[in-house]
């Protein structure tokens, strides 16, 4: 991938949510065939990040879970992440899981629930960068002007 660019393999994992700076949230996803079966296909999908946005990858046991009469799905899961909007990684982290915790209420937890927020910062100049890869360790000025280039 290129800088500021994630790619995403699948062989049947959910689809990867993308909490976008202004709040919408788009789905990126990747068509595969679950590890095991016949014919090991994985699917690859890419999309470019900003400052400001967010990912959020998660077992397929957040959507399975069972919230009712019905499966949470990508709808409950798309509206626990959009409900992160502006909140630091920590809070945003703290209310999906008190979110799933409601949502399950007193029900039996059939499968694992696993996830990961990657929240995405500015990204650092390419010049600045490379400035810094060219840049010698640093050296006191005062070592330096006598020429030993190293500690006394």
């Amino acid at each position: 991938a290129t800088r500021g660019q994630v790619r995403f393999w699948s062989a049947g994992a959910p689809a990867v949510l993308v909490l976008r700076a202004g709040g919408s949230v788009e789905v990126l996803a990747a068509a595969g065939r679950p590890l095991g079966a016949a014919g090991l296909v994985v699917g690859e999908a890419r999309c470019a990040l900003h400052a400001g946005d967010r990912l959020f990858v998660f077992s397929d046991g957040l959507p399975e879970l069972d919230v009712g009469e019905r499966e949470l799905g990508y709808r409950g899961v798309t509206r626990m992440l959009r409900d992160t909007h502006g909140r630091a990684g920590a809070e945003a982290r703290t209310s999906i899981t008190q979110a799933v915790l409601a949502a399950r209420g007193s029900r039996s937890q059939l499968d694992d629930i696993a996830f990961v927020l990657i929240d995405i910062h500015e990204p650092v100049a390419a010049a600045a960068l490379a400035a810094v890869e060219r840049a010698p360790a640093m050296v006191s000025p005062r070592l330096r002007r006598a020429g030993t280039g190293g500690a006394t």
